[in-house]
């Protein structure tokens, strides 16, 4: 009897492509290398999706998945300002003063 071969599932694919950027990353600044850090969360958050995806490269669908995850805490952002904007204009205003400096 003839098996077949065992694929790697797509997070081993995205565990073996973060291993493959430790290099870049040991390169990084510190505040940097806690983004660098999110973006790989982001992309294992997503990995489900990407495994629906096998004709674009692994790395396409790792960069994909960052960008969406960014593009939802971009609309996330805007929709709070918007929400904080609204809720400064039907508050009473707050009058501060201004002591000049002398």
């Amino acid at each position: 009897m003839k098996m077949g071969r065992t694929l790697a599932t797509f997070r081993n694919i995205l565990e073996h492509e973060r291993t493959q950027w430790q290099p870049f990353r040991r390169g990084l600044r510190s505040n940097s290398r806690q983004a660098f850090d999110q973006l790989w969360i982001s992309a294992f958050r997503f990995a489900d999706a990407a495994t629906n995806n096998p004709q674009a490269t692994p790395f396409d669908n790792i960069l994909l998945s960052m960008l969406v995850d960014l593009q939802k805490q971009i609309s996330d952002l805007k929709e709070r300002i918007e929400l904080l904007e609204q809720e400064t204009k039907t508050s009473s205003p707050v009058i501060y003063e201004i002591k000049e400096r002398k």
